[in-house]
Formats: C-alpha cells, sequence, structure tokens
C-alpha cells in the first residue's frame, strides 16, 4: 500500500488553527498565567490514538476518542499534512518523524544501547521475550520488548499498555511508585493488590506473577531498575508456564540488573 503523500482529502479544509477550530486556551495551566492550547492536545490525543488502537481508521479512532467522526477525520488529515501521519488504505499510522522523537524519550529515560544490549543477552540465555516499562502517568507502558527468533507460544497483543495491578511489571512499578499514587488509583476505582503485596515485592526486590494472558497461562517475572535511587522502569520475562523455570529467569534477570546499575548504563 501507498503512504498519502501529505496532500489534503477531498472535501476537507484544514485550516492554521488546527482543522477549522479557532486556536483556544484550554484551562489547564503549565505554568503561572500561561494556558494549554486545547487545539494543541486535541491534535496529541489524536497521536496516542493512532498509536494504541489495532486499526487506525477514522472511525475506530473517533470512536476511540469519542469524537464525530468528522472531527477526527480533519484531524487526522492535519496529521499527515504537517508529518506526524501517514495513511496506509483506510487506516493512518505514525510516520518516521513521531518514531525519532519516540526514540529521543527512550533516550531520555536512559534506555540506552547498552541496556539494549542487556535485553538481548537476556533473550539469548533464556529464549524467552524481554520487556521494559516504565510508567505512563498511571498507567505501565512497555517501551521496548525484545524477542526470540523461534516462534513463540505466547500470543501478543498489540496493546502496548499492561496492567497495573495484575502484570508483574505494573506490580514492581507501583511497589516503588509510592503509597499516593496508589492511593489515587484506588481512590479511581481501579482494584490493586493489598499493600502487603507491595511490601513484599519491595522485600524480595521482585514480582513473579501467574496467570493468564492472551488465552495463555504463563509465568512472569519482573526486576526494577534503579538510577539515583529512582525506580526508573522494570525488566522482565514472560514463558508459558511449565517452559522456563521462574528461578531461573528471576536470576538472570537480576544480574542483568544489577550489571545496568553497577556499570552506570542507566542515566539518572
Amino acid at each position: 500500500m501507498v503512504a498519502d503523500p501529505g496532500g489534503p482529502d477531498p472535501g476537507v479544509r484544514v485550516s492554521g488553527a488546527a482543522v477549522g477550530e479557532t486556536e483556544s486556551r484550554g484551562a489547564e495551566n503549565s505554568s503561572p498565567g500561561t494556558k494549554t492550547l486545547t487545539s494543541a492536545v486535541k491534535m496529541l490525543r489524536v497521536l496516542e490514538a493512532v498509536a494504541d488502537t489495532t486499526t487506525p481508521t477514522v472511525t475506530e479512532v473517533a470512536a476511540a476518542l469519542g469524537w464525530p467522526r468528522g472531527v477526527a477525520h480533519q484531524y487526522l488529515v492535519t496529521g499527515v499534512r504537517s508529518g506526524w501521519l501517514a495513511r496506509h488504505g483506510e487506516q493512518y499510522v505514525l510516520s518516521t518523524k513521531a518514531c525519532a522523537i519516540g526514540n529521543a524519550a527512550l533516550a531520555a529515560l536512559g534506555l540506552t544501547a547498552a541496556v539494549r544490549a542487556q535485553m538481548h543477552a537476556l533473550v539469548g540465555a533464556l529464549n524467552e521475550p524481554i520487556s521494559f516499562a516504565v510508567l505512563d502517568g498511571d498507567h505501565p507502558r512497555i517501551v521496548e520488548r525484545v524477542e526470540p527468533d523461534r516462534a513463540l507460544q505466547v500470543r501478543r497483543s498489540s496493546e502496548e499498555r499492561i496492567s497495573v495491578s495484575t502484570s508483574a511489571s505494573g506490580q514492581v512499578l507501583l511497589a516503588y511508585g509510592g503509597l499516593e499514587l496508589r492511593d489515587d488509583l484506588r481512590a479511581a476505582g481501579i482494584a490493586l493488590p493489598p499493600e502487603e503485596r507491595y511490601r513484599q515485592v519491595r522485600a524480595d526486590g521482585f514480582a513473579i506473577i501467574h496467570g493468564r494472558w492472551s488465552g495463555d497461562d504463563v509465568t512472569a517475572v519482573a526486576v526494577p531498575i534503579f538510577s539515583g535511587g529512582v525506580c526508573r522502569g522494570a525488566l522482565s520475562a514472560i514463558t508459558p508456564s511449565g517452559r522456563t523455570d521462574e528461578n531461573v529467569m528471576r536470576d538472570h534477570l537480576c544480574r542483568a540488573r544489577d550489571d545496568i546499575e553497577d556499570e552506570g548504563r542507566f542515566r539518572p
């Protein structure tokens, strides 16, 4: 399929102020006396929706955002014309410009080539998928995944966000994320394990979860990665139950964590 060359769709007028909308100022302050631009926030939400939607057509993006189809269409056209999106048939995808920004964000998190090398080494040792997750606001998100070459028994979802309460990485990130964050999530109606579980994760220095993922019985192990006294992310491995021993995964992950932290490969 051929990507949209950047021209407008027939019949769609794109104004200089984000597709027909007046450049309005939102209610949220980013600094004293400065208000956010509502249209800019909406454009960013469109990019997020495209990234998080399995089949990002106009209809699907509109439904994900709760917007009228015509409004979503205008914003998507704006994304194409500005170079942040490309069109493939009926679907919209993030452009390489967005990928470059994403790579810069990963570098800011400290996910350097050396850390990726540790992830590749873990795949070589365990022959299982290895992931690195961070807190995206108040939910964990996988920002890097390395998989073995062989066909996996675990089926993957296209969704990068993972459970804040039942995933090993989610439990690690919340265990070190602070009581206030956990209280806020509970107040928002999100069911979390009891505090004793998070105390146990901090005491052990890892989390092991037995559960089901995409219809498979799986075992997942995650360890925190620290820099400057702060948990920067969670390194994890997942396997179909019974294939790789959880203690073996735990030991390899802990050694990789120690190498990353001891050698200063994860930047503050």
